[in-house]
């Protein structure tokens, strides 16, 4: 067989392995004044003996130093490693409200890229090749298959957060008042010549009364004003009011000033989300606990 196939009537070029000019084979031997019969693919040598065109001085850039010499091309990872970085990122989010929507998409989209890297693993190892990344790809689309169900949670989440946000901004039609704002007085103030500034008790009452035809459970704020200046607050949850019916709530606060002191409700929702408790702000129960402590 001929050892070359054809004759350079062009400027010569380095002697090495360089991508087939005819795309025939991944790559081609030049000898640096002829293109050879020696090809390889994937590392897999081979004989062509039908020569390609001429040497072209533009094939010089892909001789860094004069030299090419060919390698197996493997088979990138960055498919599977997307699908598998994309695959595990879904999963973790598919069960979150509202986070699910974007998951639901990473999910199809890792699934995609884990079956392409997966069969673009497997080709190459069919050829010979190492078949890198398989791994990862599989695994890929094995967490973005699981995410896709996943998701599911996530709607059903967020269906139920939306309710519970929508029932405590909206309590609906109520009738409410304070029936009562005690303020305990501070024995302290008649003694000439004291003046000392302790905590004084205030208890107030309300009432309110829901106006719709269902069963409903509300969360009252109060503040604790001394004219315009607001000195507390304070959260009441008053729960399963019936139709039409009425019930009653109290609260106790503890301030610091000699003057009158007014309990005024500022706003009314509808239950805490998810019947969380209505957490009470920490200096007020200091407060409590040194008075009964006292």
């Amino acid at each position: 067989m001929a050892d070359s196939v054809a004759r350079v009537n062009a400027p010569n070029g380095p002697a090495g392995w360089f991508p087939d000019p005819v795309h025939r084979y991944e790559f081609r031997y030049y000898n640096g004044s002829t293109w050879t019969a020696d090809v390889a693919t994937h590392g897999q040598r081979a004989v062509d003996p039908m020569g390609p065109p001429v040497w072209s001085p533009a094939w010089s850039a892909a001789a860094p130093g004069g030299q090419a010499i060919a390698t197996a091309r493997r088979p990138g990872r960055g498919r599977g490693i997307a699908s598998f970085v994309v695959g595990l990122v879904s999963l973790l989010a598919a069960w979150l409200p509202f986070v699910f929507a974007l998951a639901a998409i990473g999910a199809v989209v890792g699934l995609v890229l884990g079956i392409s890297g997966a069969r673009q693993a497997r080709h190459a190892a069919s050829n010979g090749g190492a078949g890198a990344g398989n791994a990862y790809a599989v695994t890929g689309a094995i967490l973005s298959a699981i995410a896709i169900p996943m998701c599911i949670v996530g709607f059903l989440l967020t269906g139920a957060v939306v309710r519970e946000v929508n029932k405590y901004l909206e309590p609906g039609r109520i009738e409410v008042a304070v029936d009562r704002c005690d303020t305990e007085t501070n024995t302290l103030d008649s003694i000439p010549g004291v003046d000392l500034e302790v905590p004084r008790r205030v208890d107030f009452v309300g009432t309110v009364r829901n106006l719709e035809s269902t069963t409903r459970s509300y969360t009252v704020v109060v503040e604790y004003r001394t004219g315009s200046t607001v000195v507390d607050t304070d959260t009441v949850s008053v729960s399963n009011v019936k139709a039409g019916g009425s019930a009653s709530f109290e609260g106790t606060s503890f301030v610091t000033t000699s003057s009158d002191v007014e309990c005024v409700i500022t706003d009314v929702f509808g239950p805490q989300p998810f019947n969380l408790p209505v957490d009470q702000p920490a200096e007020v129960a200091a407060t409590q606990a040194s008075y009964i402590r006292e």
